[in-house]
């Protein structure tokens, strides 16, 4: 009886043993068949993570597409607007140009009307001179008319006078011969008388020559009364000449002082007009001037206006856009991160329940896992370094760096960027180029050594901030460049005023551990 339970006690303890094997190789099986699972199960999720990455590559490189199409569509916007507030500023300026046209059509209308009134006594200053030029001509033509008329009268008049004084004499010297011969008669009729008387033939020879004597002295004094009435006819004729005469030269004279007094009016009238249109003039030509010097303001204040609301909308749209960038490229790669993390704890739990397993059960044959190497390279994403290989802070004092961004598509700070390393080389002088888009610590760098400005590319030499762009280009056109790139001058120093750009330097939300 012993013996008997002695052997099942052995064989109890075989059987127990044998089915403590069965249960831990069905353990075994069972662990190594979820652990196939979960390998499946990890291989599927991982395969979801690669599609999931391939999607969001995918949708990362819609949403640049969408991004430069939307950002052509807000420049398109901008544009517009821009278009829109300009063709209104330059209504309201057409406007303002308009009253202001209108204002000197009035003063050229003013202007024009003085001008009218100058030609009105210009005209009458012609017609003054010519009536004055016909005065002139007729008054040379009544002298030479007077001349010609009196000329023959006097000519006339003094041809009957002298022929009348001919006639007077030899009326003259007739009435005494024969008032001598009347005396010589007489005297010798008187002889007669007292001597006796000799004959009747005689005396009646006498009487006929006496009687012809007295017929002639008769006519003789009749033509000495005509010659009297002649003459004083000629007196008469000669007195009205000289007061017709005398009276035109009056009336030429009254003429002469009217016309006097009429030019020195017109002289009078005409230098005030003078003076007025000169005082007008110089008052209009102040006007528009002051007008022209108000408009040119005004327009280069509009496009300043213009120039500086565009480059605000544009920088704040590139600003924005280099953000959005450089958020969602430390996005990704905290999601790189994140799914390598995740694949690694995976690998790392696959790992040890392997090992675990394998140790417990050596006999037992396990598959080995492939290595998939995490995610496939095709979807490695390039993070963001924490830091470069240049110093920040060099101990030459000498040395120059560039800052700059290569995640910004701004073509003028390219632009910028190129003139700055050209202008270097061409004078000699080393420098090295920073990006503060791939290293953090070149970032905080940056704005610890400047507060005020964000534009970039920025200059800076032997780890402090030196200048910008502007500073850079207004420093190279004075010729101040080497003296800015000194060490003990600065843009302070030099009096350069620095400007706003177009290209700002984004700000970093979070930064990668590493």
């Amino acid at each position: 009886m012993p013996c008997l339970g002695s052997r099942k006690k052995v064989s109890q303890k075989t059987s127990s043993e044998g089915s403590t094997r069965r249960s831990v190789s069905i353990k075994s099986h069972s662990s190594v068949t979820q652990i196939k699972q979960e390998y499946q199960e990890l291989k599927s999720k991982n395969m979801e993570h690669l599609d999931m990455i391939a999607k969001q590559k995918s949708e990362l490189e819609q949403l640049k597409n969408q991004l430069t199409t939307t950002n052509k569509a807000q420049e398109i916007e901008t544009q517009h607007k821009q278009t829109l507030s300009e063709l209104a500023a330059k209504e309201t300026q057409l406007e303002e140009i308009k009253k202001e046209m209108q204002a000197l059509k009035e003063t050229l209308e003013l202007i024009q009307q003085e001008d009218q009134t100058a030609h009105l006594l210009a005209e009458k200053d012609k017609l003054i001179k010519e009536k004055e030029c016909e005065l002139e001509t007729l008054q040379i033509q009544f002298e030479n008319e007077r001349a010609e008329l009196v000329k023959p009268a006097l000519a006339q008049v003094t041809s009957q006078l002298d022929e009348l004084k001919e006639t007077n004499k030899a009326v003259m010297e007739r009435l005494g011969e024969k008032e001598n011969e009347l005396a010589e008669l007489r005297s010798q009729l008187n002889r007669r008388d007292r001597k006796p008387k000799s004959g009747v033939s005689k005396d009646q020879e006498q009487k006929q020559r006496l009687n012809r004597l007295t017929m002639d002295l008769e006519q003789d004094r009749m033509l000495m009364q005509k010659l009297e009435e002649l003459n004083h006819q000629l007196e008469a004729q000669k007195q009205k000449h000289e007061a017709i005469l005398e009276s035109h030269a009056k009336a030429m004279a009254e003429k002469d002082k009217s016309l006097e007094k009429l030019k020195q009016s017109h002289e009078s009238a005409i230098r005030n007009l003078e003076q007025s249109q000169a005082q007008n003039l110089n008052k209009l030509q102040l006007r528009y001037e002051k007008d022209v010097s108000l408009l040119n303001q005004r327009l280069n204040q509009a496009e300043s206006q213009a120039k500086t609301t565009v480059d605000d909308e544009v920088s704040k749209i590139l600003y924005e856009f280099e953000q959005y960038e450089h958020n969602h490229s430390i996005e990704v790669a905290h999601l790189q991160q994140s799914h390598q993390e995740q694949i690694s704890v995976m690998r790392q739990g696959q790992q040890s329940e392997i090992q675990q397993l394998s140790g417990e059960n050596s006999k037992i044959l396990v598959p080995k896992l492939r290595k998939t190497g995490g995610p496939s390279s095709k979807f490695k994403w390039p993070a963001p370094e924490a830091s470069q290989s240049v110093d920040l802070s060099p101990r030459d004092p000498k040395e120059v760096h560039i800052y700059t961004s290569s995640i910004s598509n701004n073509p003028k700070l390219k632009q910028q960027e190129e003139d700055i390393v050209k202008t270097l080389e061409v004078q000699d002088i080393k420098f090295k180029v920073i990006d503060v888009a791939k290293s953090e610590l070149a970032l905080q760098h940056m704005r610890k050594q400047n507060t005020k400005s964000r534009a970039l590319p920025q200059i800076f030499m032997g780890g402090s901030y030196k200048c910008t762009y502007e500073e850079f280009v207004q420093a190279k056109n004075n010729g101040k460049l080497l003296q800015l790139l000194s060490k003990q001058e600065g843009a302070a120093k030099l009096s350069i005023n620095p400007n706003r750009t177009s290209s700002y330097l984004p700000t970093p939300i979070s930064t990668l551990s590493s």
